[in-house]
């Protein structure tokens, strides 16, 4: 099975010649129930990624149909929708071990991990990734060609840099920045520093004398990344950092002054 090879979805008969084709050389699962559709589904949802299997009686299945786990014999290929023609994203490797987890994780950070087009589209990816958790928070992350090539800004909670406390974005109590470098001519290979901050600030513990507390959120920093896997990278983090301010909703510094809005985490 190739990587990145193009399927025309026009002909239905055609398509599917393919796909028992794609199918009978795409990887073998080699332990039973290796991973459940509904882990499945949780780590391919909006990616637009179907997963088809071939069957040891011959049969081929496309997601959710009429099959709930992987068996032993299983032969399985990730295509992608793309302008009505389906792209192979990757081939799931033989992965022997009896867990959900492991194939989950392999699909976040492998199969989804599409290098991006442009810096700008990378940009994007970023700031779509950031807005499905916190829909009316600050994305300020740019591209940079000012003395040298950069990546990098900050994001918040509050959108509205007018409903920060004296209009400042470094009074939102969410405050992130970072900052990249490319350490190669093509731009393929990137540093990424944490920059101004990753912390939540909340009220402090009953009896300190601070002012307020803070919850480290560990963005962490990566000597050599590159921008398909900061995407994969980001788009984990702020899932994480959506839960952190679930949890800590009611109990962050100045809460009673912060417009309603602006605590939608999802």
């Amino acid at each position: 099975m190739k990587e990145n090879q193009v399927m025309d979805n026009s002909n239905g008969k055609k398509f599917m010649k393919k796909l028992y084709d794609l199918l009978d050389d795409g990887a073998t699962i080699e332990s039973y129930a290796l991973g459940r559709w509904g882990f499945l589904k949780k780590s391919i949802d909006g990616k637009g990624i179907n997963v088809y299997k071939l069957t040891p009686s011959g049969k081929v299945s496309k997601k959710g149909q009429g099959w709930t786990s992987f068996a032993n014999g299983d032969k399985v290929a990730l295509i992608k929708l793309d302008d009505n023609k389906y792209k192979v994203s990757n081939v799931i490797p033989g992965i022997t071990e009896n867990t959900t987890s492991k194939f989950s994780d392999y699909l976040s950070s492998e199969v989804t991990e599409a290098e991006p087009t442009s810096i700008e589209d990378f940009i994007s990816t970023m700031e779509a990734d950031f807005k499905k958790h916190f829909p009316n928070g600050y994305f300020g992350v740019k591209y940079s060609t000012n003395l040298t090539d950069s990546i990098g800004g900050t994001f918040g909670m509050i959108g509205n840099i007018k409903d920060n406390t004296g209009g400042y974005h470094e009074n939102d109590k969410m405050k992130h920045g970072f900052v990249m470098f490319p350490l190669d001519a093509e731009k393929t290979i990137w540093s990424f520093k944490v920059s101004g901050g990753a912390k939540v600030y909340i009220n402090p513990a009953e009896g300190s004398f601070n002012a307020m507390d803070s919850i480290k959120t560990k963005m962490g920093n990566n000597s050599k990344i590159t921008l398909a896997k900061a995407n994969v990278k980001m788009a984990k983090f702020f899932k994480k950092l959506s839960g952190i301010m679930k949890d800590n909703k009611d109990n962050i510094f100045g809460v009673d002054k912060i417009n309603k809005k602006y605590l939608t985490f999802k």
